[in-house]
């Protein structure tokens, strides 16, 4: 499993995590009698994501109680390794020598020492690149949290699933989109797949291109028969080796059906895939 490094916004400190967390049963233990501190961003342009923080809590988070606090409460509250807390993250890769950096929202558990590097994480879900616009992700916050909230209950459940085989897991589950439609944005898609006509040469099953508002009101409206892909890519061409997130989740109740990290190259440009399509007709 390879390990990407976390920066936490508020602390500006450093830790190793697991890519993709498959809690311990210990620690499920442990979250689901705690008090959950939701970490608020107190930059500069943090105001819309805490609004959208504050407003998908409210209305989607029932797994534990829940606070908002602020960097400094944070700072303190960390040393208690019987609360857990959910932040806005920055990530690189340990491997990574340009040390590019991708913004993800991290569940994770308190620890005595008050280290960062010492904290378990729960669940993490890529949400942008650093810096990028929240635009792209502010509208799923409540997907997203649904989404951690059903994880943490999965592996409860299936105490077989781990780090190594819980991506393979859900990538299993792809058939299950077959009867519902697909949603695409259509500047998330290649320029090998960029009609609807291109996407059906690789994709035979309901799929529609549209707008970043028709997919909220799929979330908003819970539709059943909806899925829609969430990508992660630069907002601007780069020579470096950038990574692109493509994951495909269910709008009525976040189940996760797909989940596909690319390194971007000229074979592999930033955007939803030829491959990908391939992938989800099987």
């Amino acid at each position: 499993m390879k390990k990407i490094i976390f920066l936490m916004i508020s602390l500006l400190s450093i830790s190793a995590i697991a890519q993709n967390v498959a809690p311990s049963q210990a620690d499920i233990q442990v979250f689901l009698k705690s008090t959950t501190y939701v970490v608020l961003d107190q930059s500069m342009f943090g105001t819309t994501y805490n609004e959208k923080i504050k407003a998908a809590m409210e209305k989607h988070w029932k797994i534990t109680p829940y606070e908002f606090i602020t960097r400094a409460e944070y700072a303190q509250k960390r040393r208690d390794p019987k609360a857990s807390f959910l932040a806005k993250t920055e990530v690189y890769f340990d491997k990574d020598k340009q040390k590019i950096k991708y913004q993800f929202l991290n569940l994770m558990l308190g620890t005595q020492s008050g280290r960062v590097t010492s904290m378990h994480d729960l669940a993490n879900f890529p949400l942008a690149y650093a810096g990028g616009s929240d635009e792209n992700y502010s509208y799923k916050l409540g997907m997203i949290l649904i989404f951690m909230q059903n994880h943490i209950n999965l592996i409860k459940n299936n105490p077989k699933l781990n780090d190594k085989n819980i991506i393979r897991y859900y990538n299993n589950q792809r058939t299950e989109i077959h009867d519902k439609t697909l949603y695409v944005l259509a500047d998330e898609l290649s320029n090998e797949v960029n009609s609807i006509q291109k996407i059906k040469k690789y994709y035979q099953y309901p799929v529609k291109i549209v707008t970043k508002q028709e997919v909220e009101q799929a979330i908003n409206s819970r539709n059943k028969n909806i899925v829609f892909f969430h990508v992660v890519r630069p907002e601007k061409e780069s020579p470096k080796k950038e990574r692109c997130y493509k994951l495909v989740i269910d709008a009525s109740d976040a189940r996760l059906y797909y989940w596909s990290m690319d390194k971007i190259n000229k074979k592999k440009p930033a955007g939803i895939l030829a491959n990908d399509f391939k992938k989800l007709n099987k």
